[in-house]
C-alpha cells in the first residue's frame, strides 16, 4: 500500500481547481470560522454575504473533487454552523450523518454568558446510501473490558473529548486554531476491569498494532499506563520482549 503523503500549499481554492474530478475519497477541512483570528496573511473578518461567499466557493471546488461514495466533515465554530449546513443540503444536495461535538475541558474564559467548551463538527456524504464508513478503522479503545466487547474497541460516538493544543504543549504550533492529533486518530486508553493478565497482554499487544502503529514513540507511554493502573509491579510488562513477541 503507498503511505506516500504529499502536502499542498497554496490557496485552498486555487489549487483544488487543478485538481482532477472526482479523485477525492474523503474530505476533512477546518476553515475559518471568520472570528476576527490572525492568519497572518488571510482575512477571518469578512462581512456576513461575503463569508457565505467564500463558504460556497470553497464547497463548490471540494463537491467537484469529492467522489459519488466520498464523505467531507467540516469543522465549523457556532456562528456559521447552520448556514453551511443549510448549503450543503438544499444547494449541494449532500446527506446529512453526523453532527460531531468536540467537548474540550478548557474554554475561553467568559464573565458575562457561558464560557465556550466545545466546537461542532459537520458530517455529510455525497450519496444517501452509497458512502464509506470503515467502523474498525476508527473504534476508541473500551472504557471497561468486557468479554462481549468487541475487542477492536468501540463506535467513539458523536460527542468527542479531548483537550484544546495548550500554548504549553510541546506540539502547539503558531497557528491560532490549531487542532489536537488525537481529533483524527485515536490513541492511548487501557480499559478498566482489564484484570485477567492473559486477556491484559492480549488487549495491549493488539491496541499496539491497532491503535498506535503508526505512533512508537507513545508506545512507552501507554506500558507505563498499564503497569500503573494495574499495580504490575511483579509482573511488569516491558516494551521489548512485547514487540518480540508481537513480531515472533
Amino acid at each position: 500500500m503507498d503511505k506516500r503523503l504529499d502536502a499542498i500549499c497554496g490557496d485552498a481554492i486555487e489549487v483544488m481547481k487543478t485538481l482532477p474530478p472526482e479523485s477525492v475519497d474523503l474530505i476533512v477541512t477546518d476553515p475559518p470560522y471568520n472570528l476576527n483570528k490572525d492568519y497572518g496573511n488571510t482575512k477571518d473578518n469578512l462581512e456576513f454575504a461575503d463569508y457565505l461567499e467564500f463558504s460556497r466557493n470553497w464547497l463548490k471546488e471540494a463537491d467537484r473533487l469529492l467522489k459519488s461514495n466520498g464523505t467531507i466533515y467540516i469543522f465549523m465554530g457556532v456562528r456559521y454552523i447552520s448556514y453551511i449546513y443549510s448549503i450543503l443540503e438544499q444547494e449541494f444536495h449532500y446527506t446529512f450523518n453526523s453532527w460531531i461535538t468536540w467537548f474540550y475541558t478548557q474554554g475561553i474564559g467568559k464573565t458575562k454568558g457561558f464560557s465556550p467548551r466545545h466546537d461542532d463538527i459537520l458530517m455529510f456524504t455525497k450519496s444517501e446510501k452509497d458512502f464509506i464508513f470503515n467502523l474498525d478503522s476508527i473504534r476508541v479503545p473500551q472504557k471497561f473490558y468486557r468479554s462481549i466487547n468487541n475487542m477492536r474497541g468501540a463506535n467513539p460516538g458523536n460527542v468527542w473529548e479531548f483537550s484544546h493544543m495548550h500554548y504549553c504543549n510541546k506540539n502547539r504550533k503558531a497557528h491560532p486554531t490549531q487542532k489536537p492529533e488525537a481529533l483524527y486518530e485515536r490513541m492511548k486508553r487501557i480499559p478498566n476491569d482489564l484484570n485477567n493478565e492473559e486477556y491484559r497482554n492480549t488487549y495491549i499487544q493488539n491496541h499496539i498494532n491497532w491503535f498506535l502503529s503508526n505512533h512508537p514513540d507513545t508506545i512507552q507511554d501507554f506500558l507505563d499506563e498499564a503497569n500503573e493502573k494495574y499495580s504490575c509491579n511483579e509482573n511488569k510488562i516491558e516494551l521489548e520482549p512485547l514487540l518480540f513477541a508481537m513480531n515472533a
